[in-house]
């Protein structure tokens, strides 16, 4: 070879060994002629635009790219209706990073996308949104600028993979930003699903259908109504015996926040068209571990009375629940939430509480009282009186009785006197048996015209206990001047209750005189008027059919019975199934 063309072949090698090592530094492959992957490089670089196949086998090469609903700008609109998404935050960006302080109480530095929600006041969201390879985070705004002051709802579990359950009912008209996030570690994503509903118009689910947004309640009387019909099941237990009142309760609930301290107690009456179930819980994600009290009778229709004292000042959570898988019916509540400690209202004759005609259920605790009335052993119980007691206040008539079963924690003690500043020497009648619990039963029939005053007492020396009372004041109707202290209209069960076509509503009146019988709704309307006329004294029946005054036959619900007649009026609860 001549030696000019030796020195240009040592050249070019010189330069292609350069360009090699320049590739390999800028980290491209070197080109081989048999290389097919140089070739590509090469093509890539050279021929910008041009397609070239790919290697045999080889899996195909789609573009990455972000969500739609990247950001609030582009956020994707839910629909009324069942929500049923899938995705993942693999390409989205970061846009929105709530700070602990936001309603979820933990930062989301995660990648996010973003629905809208166009609501009016009283539509409802509820949805489950579970992230996997990220720990999601689920939110509510109404600002995409200033998401951590503007959020309205949120969740985060603090477990990977945990769902996220998010429960909302809008309370204006505007426009809302659902955003799902993650709290993982800035710029964590996962695939993710999201299930639920969003509820317009009136068949919302109530307000208070989580523990999340309970409704106060307050101290004081206890009187409420609702449905849980288009209410959610978020509160059951395993198995009926991991509740602290022996059943599952898997029917549709809404919830009560208490506020309480230690020493407060609460006294509940409720009624469901479901078979209804009552209970008390410390913490709703873990119902079954935490439930401290609860009440549910075999009955459909039939009351749950539950009643307890607040050991512990902390934040409880009442549920109105039912027994059977899905099941939900019109319910009322009504009692008190007894807040501070108290000395009894009736703890002496001076503020003694009058019991009526009729039925006779009450309760309550002496812990509080003073021992006021003491008795020696040889009087009408044959044992001492030396604890704390209240009292009630009848206003007998000649031909009336009394008759009550009295049972208390500590050794109970009942008696009946007339003259409270002498209780053993006007004691009438009084019962005390010599076993501690054991229930005392105590009959009596007035043979005059008497004011008498019922003791709840107990045996020994100050010492109190929680107590019931139930039996029944049966006034005598032939004769009852009905201006008399005590006298009153007597309005029965009705009977049957619950009922399918027909019930039966019995009742006495103590003097002749226009009466009238209506039976209304929860709302308070007249449904139908049964009974408009003068009736003399006596007792009385009236059937309803289930019908209004219009003839319709009405719907399944709770309605109540209400009989006025001489200046005085009596109600009864009634509940017609179908």
């Amino acid at each position: 070879m001549p030696a000019k063309r030796r020195v240009i072949v040592a050249v070019l090698l010189l330069l292609l060994t350069a360009a090699a090592t320049s590739a390999q530094a800028a980290g491209i492959a070197p080109w081989s002629p048999h290389s097919i992957a140089g070739k590509a490089g090469v093509a890539a670089r050279l021929g910008a635009g041009k397609t070239h196949a790919l290697p045999e086998g080889a899996p195909p090469r789609e573009p990455a790219t972000a969500p739609a609903n990247d950001a609030c700008s582009c956020a994707i609109l839910i629909s009324c209706g069942n929500i049923n998404l899938t995705g993942n935050t693999s390409m989205a960006t970061n846009d929105y990073s709530p700070d602990s302080t936001g309603c979820t109480h933990y930062s989301a530095p995660g990648r996010d996308v973003v629905y809208k929600i166009s609501a009016s006041n009283g539509d409802s969201l509820w949805v489950d949104y579970t992230s996997t390879g990220a720990d999601g985070s689920i939110y509510l705004v109404t600002d995409c600028s200033n998401v951590t002051a503007s959020c309205v709802a949120g969740a985060d579990n603090t477990l990977l993979n945990e769902t996220e359950q998010l429960r909302y009912k809008f309370t204006s008209h505007t426009t809302y930003y659902l955003i799902l996030d993650s709290s993982d570690g800035v710029n964590s994503f996962g695939s993710w699903t999201l299930n639920g509903q969003l509820l317009c118009g009136p068949n919302s689910p109530p307000s208070n259908d989580r523990c999340e947004t309970a409704t106060p309640l307050l101290c004081g009387p206890i009187n409420l109504s609702g449905s849980t019909a288009n209410a959610t099941n978020d509160y059951t237990f395993p198995s009926d015996l991991s509740s602290c009142f022996g059943h599952k309760a898997d029917g549709k609930d809404v919830a009560y926040k208490l506020s309480v301290t230690a020493g407060d107690s609460i006294a509940v009456d409720y009624t469901s068209t479901a078979n209804g179930s009552v209970y008390i819980v410390g913490d709703c994600t873990n119902p079954a571990g935490t439930c401290i009290t609860g009440k549910d009778v075999n009955t459909t229709g039939q009351t749950e009375s539950l009643r307890y004292t607040f050991d512990f000042s902390a934040t409880y959570y009442l549920i109105f629940d039912s027994r059977d898988a899905g099941s939900s019916g019109t319910w009322t509540a009504t009692g008190t939430l007894q807040c501070g400690l108290h000395v009894p209202t009736n703890d002496a004759c001076s503020g003694a509480i009058t019991i009526p005609c009729g039925d006779i259920n009450l309760s309550g605790s002496t812990q509080l009282a003073h021992n006021d009335y003491l008795l020696s052993s040889n009087n009408c119980t044959g044992f001492t009186t030396d604890g704390n007691d209240v009292v009630y206040k009848l206003n007998a008539h000649a031909g009336d009785s009394l008759w009550v079963d009295y049972r208390s924690t500590t050794d109970g003690s009942i008696y009946m006197v007339t003259d409270c500043s002498q209780p053993g020497a006007t004691c009438l009648v009084g019962a005390d048996n010599g076993v501690e619990k054991e229930t005392e039963h105590l009959r009596y029939k007035f043979t005059s015209n008497v004011t008498a005053y019922l003791i709840l007492d107990s045996y020994d020396l100050n010492s109190f206990g929680d107590w019931t009372l139930v039996g029944g004041m049966i006034c005598t109707l032939v004769g009852v001047d009905p201006e008399r202290p005590g006298a009153r209209l007597e309005l029965e069960d009705v009977q049957p209750n619950p009922f399918l076509r027909s019930s039966t509503v019995s009742f006495a009146l103590p003097a002749s005189g226009p009466a009238t019988l209506r039976v209304y709704d929860l709302e308070g309307r007249v449904v139908r008027t049964l009974l408009d006329r003068e009736l003399p004294a006596g007792r009385h029946q009236v059937a309803w059919d289930g019908k209004d005054d219009g003839g319709a036959r009405v719907g399944p619900g709770v309605y109540f019975a209400k009989l006025a007649s001489l200046g005085r009026s009596a109600t009864k609860r009634m509940v017609f199934v179908r």
